[in-house]
């Protein structure tokens, strides 16, 4: 199964219901860190790890139309997920507890990195 199959795009403030199309992709949860982009999805039961340095948060989202600066892109400190290679998944200080982000280019799947954390 593809990564984009299984993943649950988490929303960053944006109305869920609002629009779809190119304005519900613009509200999925991502990250760039190393030159790589990661999206977000729950993940129960990660431990959160080392600090592994900065990563970066792209503009709020402006699909309600409220017009108004979005503000530029936020630096965040990324920290590792313990049993999980950081090329592969990582968490953000400022995440909630069970809120995973998943390289784009990773080829491994939610279920794999599950049994990973569970390991």
């Amino acid at each position: 199964m593809l990564l984009p199959t299984v993943v649950v795009a988490v929303l960053t403030g944006c109305g869920a219901g609002s629009g779809g199309g190119d304005a519900a992709a613009s509200c999925a949860a991502l990250v760039d860190y190393r030159d790589h982009q990661y999206m977000g999805t729950e993940a129960l039961g990660l431990t959160r790890g080392e600090p592994l340095g900065t990563a970066t948060l792209p503009p709020p989202c402006q699909d309600t139309g409220e017009g108004g600066d979005p503000g530029g892109p936020t630096s965040v400190t990324a920290l590792a997920v313990r049993g999980v290679d950081p090329d592969i998944a990582i968490t953000l200080e400022t995440a909630e507890d069970d809120v995973l982000y998943i390289n784009r280019d990773s080829d491994v799947t939610l279920p794999e990195i599950k049994r990973m954390i569970r390991d």
